[in-house]
């Protein structure tokens, strides 16, 4: 079980209980690539480890898959443990040789031949002989047998410790899977009653609580206090003090009633809220036409896509008054005209902004200067210093962070019965000016809370964009895949590091030895393959989002170029090493380290 309080998944099959994030950190599929993915395991691990065929995402409830999976830490306790334990075989196997050499050495002596054939010449002299010493000879040959048997011990009772340790945990998996065959329907099961039972308690507790609530409403109104049924809204269908199940006598009455009166208090002041913020949002929807009459006065494509979004618009100091306050016309055109010269000049302000945000995200990510470091305006980030070459390399490429950026591929039916379908998205990454003008042709309807809106200025955030330390390492690992330069690479090049399928012409017997893609290699999901980088980066950037919501570290991705030719020279050049190595080895086993 895990350190954390509220681990809710038990797996009887790994005989744990574990909570999610857990799961998703440690989760590890256990098939041919196991070793490869994690070349510091014991070779063996595989058949000591406790499996089960729920993935990180299942429970109990639900019935498992095919794969087998394991829970990390466990593995590397077992390999740890078959390391151990093959160590100490070892030094069994060296005392052992060691021992015959010693007995052959031994035998093959003149002397222990003069005495193996010395005759007793009396009983006197026998005598002697034992007083002496045969004491000495009877613990010589008590040692020799003890040695014998500690060094051939394993082979008399069964193998190997390795192998014993093997046996054992074939037992214990055995075991396993035959417990968990029998808990798991039976938890499945008690789990089930446990939740109908529970079900059924609260529907009778809020078949109580209706009529409870019902007659606090009737008390309410009869205050004569100005209450009406509008008032009984939000918050008062969720409150303890209307929902719960005791009976309302005059008494508990007495005692509620003052906290009624401050639930209702509470309930008006959020009515009154949401009136004033609708008022806001009404005004807001009638300044679009001006915000959309001033995206076509821009001189070209560039200066509209640099415009900022409506939402970031309407958040101008600029565009507030006509909308903050109740006294707000954003239909007064004589205060639009007057206000328009301080607003194109904001607009120029913040697309300055933007660019050195960019600037300053590009440098902390990519470079080790510190963030302290980072705090200059655009004398010192500005486009004389990165002008627009720099920004369209693609080591500063960028991240939207808009939500619902990435989409699945779906349908949606129109009303004369068709079907439109709606085309998968992946998660943009581009160049700063491609990812602007994505913003606006993708989310140019995205809103943002109150409290997003304060979090975003507290942090001196402009933009919508990021750029994770796992989509820099997966980029410089392409470009050294690539076999090209960090300062020089274009997205050109990276499109030529792979030859897909899709380019080449000719018969499948001809092109299938050119065709190549990229494989990641230590990929925590069951996708390892990628037809190009673009491809590859959207892996990146989806498992990125998936370690962080479970508070967990990605690796560093391990990028390699793959294909039939160049598998087949990896795999020759392999073979070369291992025939030079096995020239250099000595003919015992301490001539070498397990390392070589």
């Amino acid at each position: 079980m895990c350190q954390r309080g509220n681990a809710q998944s038990v797996d009887f099959y790994l005989r744990k209980r574990l909570c999610n994030p857990c799961r998703k950190q440690h989760w590890i599929k256990v098939d041919s690539s196991l070793l490869k993915l994690h070349p510091t395991l014991h070779q063996d691990v595989v058949d000591a480890c406790l499996t089960t065929n729920y993935t990180p995402s299942q429970t109990t409830m639900m019935w498992p898959g095919s794969k087998n999976y394991a829970f990390l830490p466990d593995v590397q306790d077992i390999s740890s443990k078959l390391r151990e334990l093959e160590e100490e075989d070892a030094i069994d196997l060296e005392y052992k040789s060691l021992g015959y050499s010693l007995a052959s050495e031994a035998g093959n002596s003149p002397g222990r031949s003069h005495r193996s054939h010395r005759t007793r010449t009396s009983s006197a002299a026998n005598d002697d002989s034992k007083d002496d010493g045969s004491e000495g000879d009877d613990s010589e040959d008590d040692d020799r047998a003890s040695d014998s048997r500690s060094a051939g011990g394993d082979d008399q009772e069964g193998g190997t410790r390795v192998e014993k340790f093997l046996k054992e945990r074939k037992v214990l998996r055995s075991s396993a899977i035959k417990d968990a065959k029998l808990l798991t329907p039976a938890y499945r099961k008690l789990k089930m009653l446990t939740k109908l039972e529970k079900t059924t308690i609260k529907r009778d507790e809020q078949t109580e609580g209706w009529s409870r609530r019902r007659a606090i409403e009737a008390k309410v109104l009869a205050l004569d206090e100005g209450y009406t049924r509008n008032d009984f809204a939000g918050a008062w269908y969720k409150s303890k003090i209307t929902t719960s199940a005791e009976p309302l006598t005059n008494e508990v009455w007495d005692e509620i009633k003052p906290k009624v009166i401050k639930l209702l208090a509470r309930i008006k002041a959020q009515q009154e809220q949401a009136e004033v913020i609708n008022d806001q949002q009404t005004r807001q929807r009638a300044l679009r036409p001006r915000y959309d009459k001033l995206r076509e006065t821009q001189p070209n494509d560039d200066a509209r896509a640099s415009l900022p979004l409506f939402a970031d618009f309407l958040e101008l100091e600029s565009v507030k008054p006509f909308w903050e306050s109740e006294d707000a016309d954003s239909m007064d055109d004589d205060a639009w005209q007057e206000n328009l010269e301080g607003l194109l000049e904001e607009i120029d302000d913040y697309r300055l902004s933007v660019r050195l945000h960019a600037v300053k995200t590009i440098l902390n990510a990519t470079t080790e200067i510190a963030e302290e470091d980072l705090t200059g305006d655009a004398d010192e980030f500005g486009p004389e210093q990165y002008d627009d070459d720099f920004l369209e390399r693609p080591t500063s490429f960028l991240v939207c962070t808009l939500p619902n950026c990435r989409r699945k591929k779906s349908w949606s039916r129109r009303l004369d019965g068709t079907y439109l379908r709606v085309p998968e998205r992946t998660v943009f990454f581009g160049s700063l000016a491609d990812l602007l003008k994505h913003q606006h042709e993708c989310h140019p309807n995205v809103t943002f809370t109150n409290k997003q809106l304060a979090q975003r200025s507290k942090n001196g955030v402009v933009g919508h964009f990021a750029l994770p330390p796992a989509v820099v390492s997966a980029l410089s690992a392409l470009i050294e895949v690539g076999e090209l330069e960090d300062d020089t690479a274009t997205a050109e090049e990276l499109e030529k590091v792979t030859t897909p399928y899709s380019s080449l012409k000719g018969r499948w017997d001809e092109i299938r030895d050119r065709i190549t893609w990229l494989d990641w290699e230590n990929s925590p999901s069951g996708k390892r393959y990628s037809r190009d980088w673009r491809e590859l980066i959207g892996d990146v950037i989806k498992q990125d989002e998936k370690a962080t919501k479970s508070k967990r570290l990605l690796e560093v991705p391990t990028i390699a170029l793959r294909g039939r030719q160049i598998d087949r020279e990896e795999r020759a050049r392999e073979r070369k090493s291992k025939k030079k190595k096995s020239k250099k080895r000595g003919p015992h086993p301490w001539d070498y380290s397990d390392d070589e």
